[in-house]
């Protein structure tokens, strides 16, 4: 297939397993085996079952084969009145998974995923997308992994965000215990009560949209806090305009961040004088080196 195959393949990777083999030649029921990722979609298939059991014959023959998989991306689609066609597994084992990216999946209960974080010897990268409008089944989510050191967390809002409108009333938590994390995002998380502890002074933090509300006889600053003091021992810190001026300046008693280097925050308010605004940082960060802030202000006067 000529020496070219293997940069292409990289590039092709990006491709539905289908449209990639295509590319290469027509007879692409032959080559899509030797692809070190795939990507399928269910609805490609004639129906649920045929989906299943070709990716049965996949498994078998990647295990007679001793194949190794760089990348597997499956698109499962489930309609409401398909409650139960996905069998629930019983057992998985996969030694070499580095990466993980789950996206608007509904699970078994909070035990299962949490296995299922924690479960894989060389598991490292870690991202999950959650669904403000379909119940996954996972009250508390818990990270406790010794092999992690990413984490991204994210709540899907729907276009326009009107997926808001529809979030239930259910109580969410986050619990997250890891000494090797190294960068950690959330976006839009809005998991009522948030326990973030065990982090090392090398990890990155990035809060878009981290949503405070009043925890189980806690109330918002209280929240607040103990978040902060979560992640007071970080070196880079990046927090949305609604944490760093609703929780971070109106704090009261912020925990000393003394490993904390560089700070970039988003200061959109008109009642927010940018003395105050840099007072803060500097009174809690000792060792702060460079600070950024992204202001968007109505008011002339903060400027003062």
């Amino acid at each position: 297939m000529g020496p070219y195959l293997g940069p292409m393949r990289k590039i092709l990777l990006y491709l539905p397993t289908k449209k990639a083999v295509s590319v290469l030649s027509k007879r692409w029921k032959s080559l899509w085996l030797s692809f070190p990722g795939l990507d399928f979609d269910s609805e490609e298939f004639p129906n649920y079952n045929a989906f299943v059991s070709f990716m049965d014959r996949f498994v078998d023959f990647s295990r007679e084969r001793k194949s190794c998989l760089h990348k597997l991306k499956l698109s499962i689609q489930k309609s409401w009145s398909d409650q139960y066609r996905i069998t629930r597994l019983e057992s998985i084992s996969l030694p070499r998974l580095k990466t993980v990216h789950l996206q608007l999946n509904v699970y078994a209960n909070d035990a299962g995923l949490e296995s299922f974080i924690s479960s894989y010897p060389a598991h490292e990268d870690f991202s999950i997308v959650r669904s403000v409008d379909i119940d996954d089944n996972v009250n508390v989510l818990r990270v406790h992994s010794q092999t992690l050191t990413s984490l991204s967390v994210e709540f899907d809002l729907g276009e326009w965000g009107l997926g808001l409108l529809c979030f239930g009333q259910r109580y969410l938590g986050l619990w997250i215990d890891d000494p090797r994390f190294k960068y950690l995002n959330f976006k839009h998380e809005l998991s009522d009560s948030k326990t973030i502890s065990n982090l090392n002074s090398s990890v990155k933090v990035n809060f878009v949209g981290f949503y405070m509300s009043h925890g189980v006889g806690l109330s918002k600053q209280q929240m607040a806090r103990n978040v902060f003091t979560g992640i007071s021992r970080v070196r880079d810190l990046i927090i949305s305009a609604d944490i760093f001026i609703d929780c971070y300046l109106k704090e009261e008693s912020l925990p000393q961040f003394c490993n904390l280097s560089c700070l970039k925050a988003e200061v959109c308010s008109s009642n927010v004088k940018i003395r105050e605004t840099l007072q803060k940082p500097f009174e809690s960060c000792p060792n702060l080196k460079s600070i950024f802030l992204v202001m968007t202000c109505t008011n002339p006067r903060a400027l003062t």
